[in-house]
């Protein structure tokens, strides 16, 4: 199994519908797939809110994402994902969050399209 330290996963709409349903697979499939001595990609979520584990770990009642079992546990979601705040529909917004992803994760030079 390939080791992904440097790899972050960046997923929008993380507080709600399929960006929180992508976030819950992703932890999961981190959670039941890799040893714990193998180095996981790290998830990114962005939404207008921030977004806790507390939240994740609820099901919705959403087409997108009811009837999912929670397979992470709190450590594997404060490990591996990180929550930002930003509003996409503010252009200046988005290249100040990721400026601050960018820092965050030791200038991994993150390349931005949008």
């Amino acid at each position: 199994m390939k080791q992904y330290s440097d790899t972050l996963i960046i997923i929008t709409g993380a507080s709600s519908g399929l960006g929180k349903d992508a976030i819950r697979r992703l932890l999961t499939y981190l959670y039941k797939t890799y040893p714990e001595n193998l180095a996981k990609p790290t998830i990114v979520g962005i939404s207008r809110r921030k977004v806790t584990y507390e939240e994740l770990k609820i099901a919705e009642n959403d087409d997108n994402v009811r009837n999912i079992p929670l397979y992470f546990d709190e450590d594997t979601c404060n490990q591996n994902f990180y929550s930002f705040q930003c509003d996409l529909a503010l252009p200046e917004k988005i290249e100040e969050t990721f400026n601050e992803i960018d820092e965050k994760f030791n200038n991994k030079k993150i390349t931005k399209s949008y």
